[in-house]
């Protein structure tokens, strides 16, 4: 199932990707969306394989801006049209 989604970025993952940008998703999970998001500002794929666990502990991430701990450690499923925000958990001000 593939699904676009708009991911917002915070932080210095502002400086890296911009304000926002439109991305699909193949199976229309988190840790999918994650895993294609470049790691360096020269659109280098992500060497780390975000587990789902791990991107929790590293980002403050909101999906249709609730934040993701209401869902109680499941992965949230997307749907075309959300927006994910993603905010590093050292955001500064």
């Amino acid at each position: 199932m593939m699904v676009d989604v708009t991911v917002e970025f915070f932080g210095t993952l502002r400086k890296r990707h911009g304000e926002r940008r439109v991305m699909t998703v193949d199976d229309g999970t988190l840790s999918s969306l994650l895993q294609r998001i470049p790691a360096r500002r020269d659109g280098a794929p992500n060497s780390q394989n975000h587990e789902w666990v791990a991107a929790r502990a590293e980002l403050l991430i909101l999906v249709n801006g609730v934040e993701i701990s209401v869902y109680g450690g499941r992965e949230p499923k997307l749907r075309h049209g959300d927006v994910v925000t993603l905010i590093p958990v050292a955001h500064g001000g």
